[in-house]
């Protein structure tokens, strides 16, 4: 399970305590699909984040007041979604990197403190969000065209571009329901369905001349997955 599935299952787990019901650990195992064990896990990272959860010796029961919820965070959107991003390419990586299992229980701790609006959009953008392995470089081109790209994806509005196509050098202009965006070769990538060519491609973001978020909605296809797409991204900008 990937570090952001791990946040939810934790999520889920504070609103069901939070219900004013209590719950013992083979009940709250059941709920969430997990083991005991796991539970008694979820449990202690919900404490070392400021959360006081109550246990009854005699129904076995655990309960959170109501009143009771982890400190806020003054970190910007941008600067949380930055860290959760990092954090779940570390739990993807098939290295073993310093600090990994740090990096993810702070990923955890952080989704925690905030609202569960703000964590419902910040998990459904790193949902999107797929960074490669190789070493990257810091690459600021674009920067405004790239918080555009994230702004239309988490409203699934469609985005108009206008970018120099790689292959002819041309100017272009589509309009394109963005599925998610990938860090390669240096660059960001925006993968989506585009108006111009009728199917999914892929617009490096400092190719990018211009953009406008569109007020269109569109769905992404159930079947489509941003690492199966990857290999056989099109590059056309």
């Amino acid at each position: 399970m990937s570090s952001i599935g791990r946040i939810r299952r934790i999520i889920s787990l504070l609103e069901r305590l939070q219900s004013g019901r209590r719950y013992n650990s083979a009940q709250l195992a059941e709920f969430e699909g997990v083991s005991k064990r796991t539970v008694f896990r979820d449990i202690s990272v919900l404490k070392e984040t400021g959360v006081q959860i109550f246990h009854d010796d005699t129904t076995q029961g655990y309960w959170i007041a109501s009143s009771n919820s982890p400190p806020r965070t003054q970190l910007s959107f941008d600067e949380i979604l930055s860290l959760l991003i990092l954090a779940e390419h570390a739990s993807k990586a098939t290295h073993s990197a310093p600090y990994q299992l740090e990096a993810r229980s702070a990923a955890q701790k952080l989704l925690l403190s905030l609202s569960e609006s703000v964590r419902v959009r910040l998990c459904g953008i790193v949902d999107r969000t797929y960074v490669t392995e190789e070493p990257t470089r810091i690459y600021r081109k674009g920067d405004d065209h790239y918080k555009r790209a994230l702004q239309a994806m988490d409203d699934r509005h469609r985005m108009r571009l206008t970018y120099v196509c790689q292959g002819n050098g041309k100017q272009e202009s589509t309009l394109v329901s963005i599925y998610g965006v990938i860090c390669h070769d240096n660059a960001w990538h925006i993968i989506g369905r585009s108006s111009l060519h009728r199917s999914t491609q892929s617009f490096r973001v400092d190719q990018i001349l211009t953009s406008a978020i569109n007020s269109g909605s569109y769905e992404i296809p159930p079947r489509f997955s941003l690492d199966r797409h990857f290999s056989g991204a099109c590059r056309v900008a």
